[in-house]
């Protein structure tokens, strides 16, 4: 099997995920925060949101590779947003 998924389809992706992300509640990081404590990858809820999403954007089901680029950049994506978020509170 292809790992490896092409760079515009990564990036369609990126930005559906980042699109996302920042439209997360600090209520909804709180919440993906708490499931990492005992899980990984993307909560249930989010997952079942967030890949119909970017399936829209290709305009097809995603592979299989590209859902977990899907997953891996959600991660990451929220893990900026909270440090962000920790950055401003530190600054006020």
């Amino acid at each position: 099997t292809n790992t490896i998924i092409d760079h515009d389809t990564s990036k369609v992706i990126e930005k559906c995920v980042n699109d996302f992300v920042q439209q997360l509640a600090d209520t909804d990081l709180i919440a993906v925060a708490a499931y990492w404590k005992t899980e990984r990858g993307v909560p249930p809820d989010l997952d079942r949101r967030l890949l119909p999403i970017c399936g829209q954007a290709m305009a097809r089901s995603l592979e299989k590779t590209e859902i977990k680029h899907m997953r891996g950049s959600f991660s990451a994506a929220v893990r900026a947003k909270i440090a962000a978020l920790g950055a401003k509170k530190a600054g006020n």
